[in-house]
């Protein structure tokens, strides 16, 4: 298959590149949607998902461990958002190793399945489908943005959602982070307990301080929940 072509099975599509290449198209989608790729050369392949894979694919070129391929394969769908690829990532890496026909070179070695979809059990949304300007894009007001969708935008009206990854502890009476609940592999990598603390809360300082207006606040944790409800009024 050549670069011009490309395959629809369902929903979504897969296109084919030579890598490295000056352009993989003019299409919107590949500067600003979540996507999955592959790169391969017959025998080694690197799975990824990037919002931005035009850039992404300049930044593994800059890489020297990433020469070896000379083919990519991006796979695109309309109904995808990064909670799904995040999960489709792993589920291809998983898939290809248990193949056995390529050599897989993630670091990671397949990332465990985090269902992100089910993650916040209290609210039936979808995440935000892309990351710039995704405040003003269509449908952003039937999803969940992020930290990096809602940073450095004025609301007259914010709606955030303290999700599990933050609770009150009655004994010790302080609000804490619960590291095990907080699923952005990239956040928490490298940091200790006390630096992802700090980091979680503020994340969630600079939701609580989008309204002008207002804010309303959805608490998962039913202690932090009427902890706050002293200090909150409820609806």
């Amino acid at each position: 298959m050549n670069n011009s072509e490309a395959t629809k099975e369902n929903l979504y599509v897969i296109t084919n590149h030579k890598f490295p290449s000056d352009s993989y198209g003019n299409d919107d989608y590949l500067g600003n949607w979540p996507m999955l790729y592959i790169l391969e050369n017959g025998d080694k392949v690197y799975i990824g998902e990037s919002t931005n894979v035009a850039e992404r694919m300049k930044q593994h070129y800059n890489n020297k461990e990433k020469r070896e391929f000379n083919t990519v394969h991006f796979i695109y769908s309309g109904r995808f958002n990064q909670s799904v690829t995040f999960d489709y990532e792993s589920k291809l890496i998983q898939f290809v190793s248990a193949d056995g026909k390529y050599t897989i070179t993630n670091k990671n070695d397949g990332i465990a399945n985090k269902n992100y979809f089910s993650k916040l059990e209290c609210v039936k949304k979808r995440w935000n489908h892309c990351l710039n300007n995704w405040i003003n894009s269509d449908g952003a007001l039937d999803e969940v943005g992020c930290i990096h969708t809602s940073a450095g935008y004025d609301l007259n009206y914010a709606f955030v959602i303290l999700g599990n990854d933050i609770k009150y502890d009655e004994e010790k009476g302080r609000i804490y982070v619960d590291r095990s609940n907080y699923y952005d592999k990239r956040g928490k990598q490298s940091a200790s307990d006390e630096e992802l603390d700090l980091y979680i809360k503020n994340i969630y300082y600079v939701l609580m301080t989008r309204g002008i207006r207002g804010t309303y606040l959805y608490v998962c944790d039913k202690k932090l929940r009427d902890y706050f409800m002293k200090y909150v009024e409820e609806f």
